[in-house]
């Protein structure tokens, strides 16, 4: 269990730690979020996989900026976001690049919608750009084959603000108590967006999509 301390001079280092348990909740999630995609009938809160993924990744996030402050007394925000290009950057590209020959080759028709979700995709904003074109999720027969982006998009977007957000934090208040209650405050401002924004009845894009709503699980 970590013990996070930024007061004491001397505190004692410590080291993430690897839960391989994560590694099977997220395969879980994965299998059930393409049952979903399968056929809803057979897992009809399968969709719920991504939120699993979002909190795994904010926990595992977190984790890692709170390590970085105890043991240095600041976070190095450039080398945590190269890290996240290098890791994610190359996958995005060879995915896009591979669905835009086999959209040339298979469905011509279709290559316009593909290169501007692709553009999306490669800048990580593909869920304001479905927001935008007012993308059902729930859709099944649409083809737009980088929807599935839009929550790495969310959890990039996630990875450029949160660390500058903690990090300044920490600039004005050192008790991790009262940064908690903070961020609780903020978890709290995501679900009532989610629930002004909601309209029954209506596309759930917005809702669906949007990083203020999803916020509140990472």
């Amino acid at each position: 269990m970590f013990v996070w301390n930024f007061n004491q001079r001397d505190r004692k280092p410590i080291n993430p730690r690897y839960m391989p348990g994560l590694d099977g909740v997220r395969a879980v999630a994965v299998i059930a979020i393409i049952i979903y995609h399968l056929n809803p009938q057979w897992l009809s809160g399968g969709f719920l996989g991504v939120d699993t993924f979002f909190v795994i990744s904010g926990y595992l996030i977190t984790s890692l900026l709170l390590t970085e402050y105890h043991n240095t007394g600041k976070i190095k925000l450039m080398s945590f976001w190269l890290r996240r290009v290098k890791r994610l950057i190359p996958a995005v590209l060879f995915l896009v690049m591979g669905v835009i020959v086999l959209s040339l080759i298979f469905m011509p028709t279709e290559i316009q919608k593909v290169r501007a979700d692709s553009i999306a995709a490669i800048f990580y904003v593909s869920n304001w750009w479905y927001i935008m074109q007012n993308v059902d999720y729930f859709e099944q027969f649409a083809v737009q084959p980088l929807k599935h982006l839009w929550s790495l998009a969310i959890e990039e977007q996630f990875y450029l603000v949160f660390p500058i957000v903690l990090l300044s934090l920490f600039s004005f208040i050192r008790r991790l108590k009262s940064i908690r209650i903070i961020f609780l405050i903020l978890l709290v401002i995501s679900m009532i967006a989610m629930m002004v924004l909601y309209v029954p009845n209506e596309n759930v894009a917005r809702v669906y999509f949007g990083t203020d709503t999803r916020i509140q699980t990472l």
